[in-house]
């Protein structure tokens, strides 16, 4: 049994990890000192093919396999559990 990533998998962790550091971060404290959630984070990560992602394509979902979907959510669960739950 193969336990690495397939190039579509680590192409999603990069970008994950990039958007996480990159645009969640910085806002994880404000947020957590304020008790509220960043809006615009939502609309970004559909942007980015972060929502729904497991679902089918015509059901309005990514159509990408679970694995991808677990490393999404590690990868944004770094930074801010709240986020991974989205």
């Amino acid at each position: 049994m193969d336990f690495q990533l397939s190039p579509a998998q680590l192409e999603i962790q990069e970008r994950a990890r990039q958007f996480a550091q990159q645009e969640v971060a910085p806002l994880s404290r404000e947020a957590d000192e304020q008790g509220m959630f960043p809006l615009h984070l939502v609309r970004r990560m559909g942007e980015l093919g972060f929502l729904a992602v497991p679902v089918a394509p015509e059901y309005g979902g990514g159509g990408l396999d679970y694995v991808s979907y677990v490393v999404l959510c590690e990868e944004l669960g770094r930074v801010d559990a709240s986020v991974r739950g989205l």
